[in-house]
């Protein structure tokens, strides 16, 4: 007890805020009686709700989304005649829910729809992807269907004309052996990071390298390093993974090492962003 009170000393000298405070103040101003007036102003601001990666969602954060979904689909309140209806749009995937560790919960994401339905909301079903090949969406099919109740079959989406899937050539699954720790202190990431290595070391040789196709110059090619991505579950594994990279002679860029807003894509938005507030 005595720690947190001087974790929280701490915060308030440097008035600094964690993860976990700002939902606990989130929820602090939706459901405390002395925060009404704050209450009142943002019923009074907010119109248009937009809540992505919803799978992630806390039980703490629900109930703040929830009471102002309320609010805002209860009729016209304090909207004058000339504001548009207020809308709400909610999207999420639970395969997809991997902030278990900040207590995200994926069955909110039933909870929340059926608290919308219940409001005359539409359901539309996002079931037909883009931008995966149908082998890949067959293998989800098959392993998330077994794992998720009611688990909407993926379909790959259609080209308008010839009716033939829009992501087409060759695809794989290569499945991992289960790894661990041994007693020489290598650890399961460590062994895991080697097997990467080694089968992209392995995929990139030789005369059988898998093509891939080169958007720019619209043709197959050969497969090279700049091609491959590895996602991990934490930063604190990226360095392990690099240095069995290295170590079969593949270089390695750690993109998450770049500030978020110093990519491009970010500045090009918040430009655009400045730009449509102040034109």
């Amino acid at each position: 007890v005595a720690d947190l009170r001087e974790l929280g000393s701490a915060k308030f000298d440097e008035r600094s805020l964690s993860f976990s405070d700002l939902i606990k103040g989130g929820y602090y101003l939706f459901s405390d009686p002395q925060a009404a007036g704050a209450r009142y102003l943002l019923n009074r601001t907010i119109r248009h709700l937009l809540l992505d990666e919803f799978q992630d969602t806390s039980v703490l954060q629900w109930t703040v989304f929830r009471t102002m979904a309320e609010e805002m689909l209860a009729g016209e309140g304090f909207r004058s005649k000339d504001e548009l209806d207020s809308t709400l749009f909610v999207v999420g995937d639970a395969k997809q829910s991997i902030y278990g560790f900040r207590d995200a919960d994926a069955e909110i994401l039933g909870t929340a729809a059926r608290f919308l339905l219940e409001r005359k909301a539409q359901d539309i079903e996002l079931s037909a992807s883009f931008r995966t090949h149908p082998l890949l969406l067959r293998y989800i099919n098959q392993v998330m269907g077994a794992q998720l109740d009611e688990f909407p079959e993926h379909v790959p989406a259609l080209h308008p004309e010839s009716a033939e899937a829009l992501v087409q050539g060759p695809a794989s699954v290569t499945i991992a052996p289960l790894v661990t720790g041994d007693e020489d202190g290598e650890s399961a990431f460590e062994k895991e990071a080697l097997f990467v290595a080694q089968y992209l070391w392995e995929r990139l040789q030789g005369s059988d390298i898998p093509s891939v196709w080169d958007k720019e110059r619209k043709i197959w090619r050969p497969l090279r390093p700049v091609d491959c991505v590895i996602l991990y579950r934490a930063s604190t594994h990226a360095r392990t993974f690099a240095d069995a990279l290295r170590f079969k002679g593949l270089s390695v860029r750690i993109e998450e090492g770049q500030s978020f807003f110093s990519r491009p894509e970010i500045s090009d938005l918040l430009a655009f962003c400045q730009l449509m507030a102040y034109p």
